[in-house]
């Protein structure tokens, strides 16, 4: 008998798939969820992406209910074949929150933790607002990112709601991983991207010089071998990054 897991692979594999429709995404996330090996390599992602509609219904409504000021999220992984949303978030700090669902998933034994993909959430203004003062884009923290490249770590896919995009960053079969803690890799990126005008980010005269939060994604996206696609409410996502 075939490998259907396989077999769904390399079907994902084939070079006109530089569109994947809705239901390819989900099918490419089932199978990462049951073996990380299924992860593709960058050169093999498409250059499009069509999600589904409970994607975008996720991403509209926490945008909007993040009006409030507080953050939106969910995890994702895989229950009975089919993708499966864990655990609505509210707060105003998912670097705790996430990891409280997490834990909240491990003492309950209702879901398998290990079948966990990754988290859609969203930013609200006053994040927003803080995060665009290094430029105009609108961009995933670097929280976010950590999430995807840490030592250990079960986030392979990380989804955002910002004021009128969406962003997907993903992990590939080339990711590296890092050993750094949260505030070690925060340090490290803050000076490698600011250098010593790490501390005048907020000052206007040299905002001009200094480089957007999504510049940090870009670089951190070439450095760590991730795959981000971005997209328009409701719209397709389109790969950014490798270009």
């Amino acid at each position: 008998m075939k490998n259907l897991e396989t077999d769904r692979k390399t079907d994902l594999l084939r070079p006109e798939h530089d569109l994947w429709k809705c239901k390819a995404a989900d099918k490419y996330l089932l199978n990462i969820s049951r073996d990380p090996k299924f992860l593709l390599p960058l050169s093999q992602y498409p250059k499009e992406i069509e999600l589904e509609g409970q994607w975008h219904r996720r991403l509209n409504k926490m945008r909007g209910d993040s009006r409030d000021g507080d953050e939106r999220g969910e995890l994702f992984g895989s229950v009975d074949g089919n993708v499966f949303f864990y655990l609505p978030l509210k707060g105003n700090n998912h670097e705790v929150f996430i990891e409280e669902a997490i834990d909240e998933l491990r003492q309950n034994g209702k879901f398998d933790v290990s079948k966990i993909i990754g988290l859609i959430h969203s930013h609200p203004n006053n994040l927003r607002e803080r995060i665009l003062r290094g430029g105009k884009k609108q961009a995933l923290s670097l929280f976010d990112l950590y999430l995807l490249i840490r030592e250990g770590g079960i986030v392979r896919v990380m989804a955002l709601a910002e004021k009128d995009k969406n962003l997907f960053m993903l992990c590939s079969a080339e990711t590296k991983t890092d050993e750094k803690n949260y505030n070690q890799f925060f340090d490290f990126w803050w000076d490698e991207m600011l250098g010593r005008n790490g501390d005048d980010l907020t000052n206007k005269k040299k905002r001009k010089t200094l480089p957007s939060f999504f510049d940090f994604n870009i670089a951190i996206s070439a450095y760590y071998k991730l795959v981000l696609y971005v997209g328009k409410p409701n719209g397709a996502l389109k790969k950014i990054a490798p270009a």
